[in-house]
């Protein structure tokens, strides 16, 4: 079973669209499809944005480096570049470090939730960044939409049922990874990753967990 994006080429996953006006990049595919469907509620135009998954936290600033080359970019027709990673461990110190990284190819410093302005080959444009679940809240996109459901019963259940295995296997790593494949297991659903889940119509797309992101790319998008 398969999921049809709007904003990417769910077909041929290899095509990225980064010859948008505005072009997202974010780590994986199941990233992609839980972006997608928010563009999709926000109304975000596909002929407008493009979103791009680079398939590995430690891909973007060679994707970065690679896209501010592209024919689209040199010539201005893409004005908008947004970046959506995973907080994971440490949010903060995450961005702090590819902040960095890309300050070193001529882009401005990352500021979680904003777009900054910055001029690039004489054309005005902006950068964007915004850290899943949000800058300070451990975590992936998991951990996002697992908040949207933690008072519901099957939640609740999940939540023992790994609570039981780590305390027989002593492992409780990949937490949040862990929790959501056993909460989708529950649920029936054939999706294994939450971002596909999401666009399926698992979670709660009108959750108040999931205001900031939206807010982001509503404005990223506008």
């Amino acid at each position: 079973m398969s999921l049809s994006a709007r904003h990417f080429d769910s077909n041929d996953r290899s095509k990225k669209r980064v010859d948008r006006r505005v072009v997202i990049l974010c780590e994986g595919v199941d990233d992609a499809y839980f972006i997608d469907q928010i563009c999709i509620e926000i109304g975000a135009k596909p002929e407008d944005v493009g979103i791009a998954a680079i398939h590995g936290d430690g891909e973007f600033l060679k994707n970065l480096n690679d896209l501010i080359k592209t024919s689209p970019f040199v010539t201005g027709n893409v004005k908008r570049l947004i970046i959506i990673r995973d907080s994971d461990l440490d949010g903060q110190k995450r961005t702090a470090e590819l902040s960095k990284e890309v300050i070193k190819i001529g882009l401005p410093a990352l500021k979680h939730g904003e777009l900054v302005k910055f001029t690039h080959l004489d054309v005005e444009r902006e950068l964007g960044y915004f850290s899943i679940p949000d800058l300070e809240v451990l975590g992936a996109v998991e951990a996002l939409l697992l908040s949207t459901v933690e008072n519901e019963a099957r939640y609740i259940r999940s939540k023992a049922v790994l609570e039981d295995d780590i305390s027989e296997s002593g492992d409780g790593s990949n937490f949040d990874k862990r929790l959501a494949r056993i909460y989708l297991a529950l649920n029936g659903t054939k999706w294994r990753g939450v971002g596909s889940a999401y666009k399926a119509g698992v979670f709660p797309s009108a959750h108040v967990a999931l205001n900031p992101i939206r807010d982001f790319l509503s404005q990223a998008c506008a």
